[in-house]
């Protein structure tokens, strides 16, 4: 028997440290536990996460971890090899390798690849030809502010992944801030399109960074359309790019969305692509985010009228959703939600199978299709904790798809908003457990917007935990959202 095999035997003992019978999170905080079933009553009443009473097993070092075992007081990440430079982009044999970017400062080309190779593939449901990302670069090697704000975004995020202090981006970012100001001051720039790229890369760096300050500017670019009498002129990826920000605020915060979008959405033209046409930003079908628009209006809708009308045209809409069901055999096809030209071909990412994405593709989409379809009941029917047939039939069949999307590898990196929806309907341990790891899983890609549908799910589950103990009244998950004062984009 070798030594590790010796420790496993050894170590994998129970814990009785709440021998009292406490459960756990009462045995941790010091606190008296009434021992009730199915969860302590305790920790209910002070909004707390009952651990239960399960025994726990001491899981032993192995000796190849123990070598690398984090120790106190430093913040070394265990079992990851710091990255720098040309390390990043090349740490993978999958990764494209790239040629010094020409017109960039060389201390700033490693930034400029860590946005190609990195964040232009991870900010997408899935990476595509002539990525919308990536076309920044042209923008940001004719302007100087562009390109600040570019590696603004960059080098935060790539701080973030290093786990190390930011001490790169924010001389950027006020540089972009400057250029920004001297846009609107010009009677030249302050309605030309590079302007609203400029403001999408702010909204970016606070989104990723998991900061409320991308609010203020996308009020800026809300004013910005509305200032305009024509949009023709603006790029389909943008144009997506700021449908994705409207409608995510409006579903999670109730707010009215921007009526001018409407207009933008669903121009694909041929109607034969349309049931396996996906839009690569949101990571669902691009039939679906107009409905997705529709359904944040009767939210709105629904709290200012009888609950008799909005039932029947929320039924109206899911019987709309329904009809976006896409065959998940099918290829997909990629194309903009504002686009009106013919779909981009399908680009395959060198890291996955060619069988391998189609299948996570079609799943992502299906997985929003059938989100938005429990977020629009709940509109109606609001939460008993009861749940339908229905509701289960919805919630199965995610949890289903989600098996077909294990990690956050290409689609599985948008699924944030659907982890939520559904997430907030579950009230079984292990469902729980299994959403809170996915969710937990997306902080990997160093974009922390993730912790914002970690933090709504807590509040929404201790919430829901207080409903069946009878001491408070069942909420819709964006009604508690809004009393915890979260303002987040969760895709």
């Amino acid at each position: 028997m070798d030594t590790e095999t010796i420790m496993m035997s050894r170590a994998l003992t129970t814990i009785d440290g709440n021998g009292s019978g406490s459960c756990w999170t009462c045995t941790r905080r010091n606190k008296r536990c009434d021992e009730g079933l199915p969860y302590c009553k305790t920790c209910l009443a002070s909004g707390m996460r009952c651990h239960g009473y399960r025994p726990r097993f001491n899981w032993p070092w192995s000796t190849s971890t123990r070598q690398t075992r984090k120790r106190k007081g430093t913040r070394r990440r265990v079992g990851v090899k710091p990255l720098t430079g040309n390390a990043l982009v090349e740490s993978g044999a999958n990764q494209p390798r790239l040629q010094p970017v020409y017109g960039v400062e060389t201390e700033n080309n490693y930034l400029v690849q860590h946005y190609l190779c990195n964040i232009s593939r991870i900010a997408l449901a899935v990476d595509y030809n002539e990525n919308g990302y990536r076309s920044l670069l042209k923008l940001a090697l004719a302007h100087e502010e562009i390109m600040d704000g570019l590696l603004a975004v960059s080098a935060s995020h790539y701080c973030r992944w290093q786990n190390k202090a930011d001490d790169l981006s924010h001389s950027h970012l006020r540089r972009a801030a400057k250029g920004l100001k001297a846009r609107f001051e010009s009677t030249r720039f302050a309605e030309d399109c590079t302007t609203v790229a400029l403001m999408l890369l702010f909204i970016s760096y606070e989104v990723f960074l998991g900061s409320t300050r991308w609010r203020p500017h996308y009020d800026a670019i809300r004013a910005w359309v509305q200032s305009r009498s024509d949009c023709s002129d603006l790029d389909p990826f943008l144009k997506t790019w700021i449908c994705m920000v409207d409608t995510q605020c409006a579903l999670n915060t109730g707010n009215a969305g921007l009526g001018e979008l409407e207009s933008w959405m669903g121009g694909q033209g041929d109607e034969s692509h349309h049931n396996n046409m996906i839009d690569p930003l949101f990571g669902c079908s691009v039939r679906l985010p107009p409905l997705m628009a529709t359904a944040s209006r009767l939210y709105i809708e629904a709290r200012e009228l009888s609950l008799v009308v909005t039932i029947d045209k929320v039924n109206n809409l899911k019987r709309s959703i329904r009809e976006t069901k896409i065959d998940l055999q099918a290829q997909p096809i990629l194309n903009t939600t504002c686009a009106s030209t013919s779909p981009n071909s399908f680009c395959m990412a060198p890291s996955m199978g060619q069988h391998d994405l189609p299948r996570r593709v079609m799943a992502t989409a299906e997985i929003f299709r059938l989100a938005t379809e429990l977020y629009t009941h709940r509109i109606a029917y609001a939460p008993g904790y009861d749940a339908s047939e229905e509701v289960e039939r919805l919630i199965q069949e995610a949890l289903n798809l989600m098996t077909v999307v294990p990690d956050v590898m290409g689609p599985g990196a948008n699924l944030g908003w659907c982890f939520v929806v559904i997430g907030s309907e579950l009230d079984l341990a292990e469902h729980r457990d299994y959403i809170r790891s996915r969710v937990a899983s997306l902080h990997q890609l160093g974009m922390h917007n993730s912790k914002s549908s970690e933090k709504i799910l807590e509040h929404v589950w201790a919430h829901r935990d207080l409903v069946a103990c009878g001491i408070a009244q069942p909420l819709r998950w964006q009604d508690i959202v809004q009393q915890i004062g979260e303002q987040q984009i969760l895709v």
